[in-house]
């Protein structure tokens, strides 16, 4: 299986808020680590307080954090996968195209996607979604 949903398993994320959000952003911009894709905003840390205790929590490799605060936004196209990743929706909700089908994650929700899978990331409203990098994921 090229993915798969886990629905619910990571309510802890929805405590995720724009104003940490925003923090981090001023951060990162002034450090210019932060990445812009289309309307969505790339961070990728070095990270502090909620979102440095998550990759310690999930016993990740690495984080990004994709937001946008606008109603919809352009991600980017199309994108494969260099990394096992493990996204989960804290705020908004996210749809994923696949070449066979689509999923749509509610805040709370995960999904597991294999290295070197292609899809694509559409959102129509404001939207927060951690990615965290693994070489194998136990869920």
């Amino acid at each position: 299986m090229e993915y798969e949903v886990i629905t619910g398993a990571f309510n802890m994320m929805q405590s995720l808020t724009w104003e940490q959000i925003d923090s981090q952003t001023k951060i990162e911009d002034e450090s210019g680590t932060s990445e812009l894709r289309e309307d969505t905003k790339v961070l990728v840390g070095p990270y502090t307080g909620f979102l440095a205790d998550s990759i310690k929590m999930m016993e990740a490799e690495k984080l990004r954090v994709y937001y946008s605060k606008e109603e919809e936004a352009k991600t980017g196209g199309r994108d494969t996968e260099l990394a096992d990743m493990l996204t989960v929706q804290c705020k908004g909700t996210t749809k994923f195209v696949f070449d066979n089908g689509e999923v749509v994650l509610n805040p709370g929700d995960s999904i597991y996607i294999k290295e070197n899978v292609n899809c694509e990331v559409v959102h129509t409203e404001p939207r927060i979604t951690c990615s965290f990098k693994y070489k194998r994921v136990v869920v």
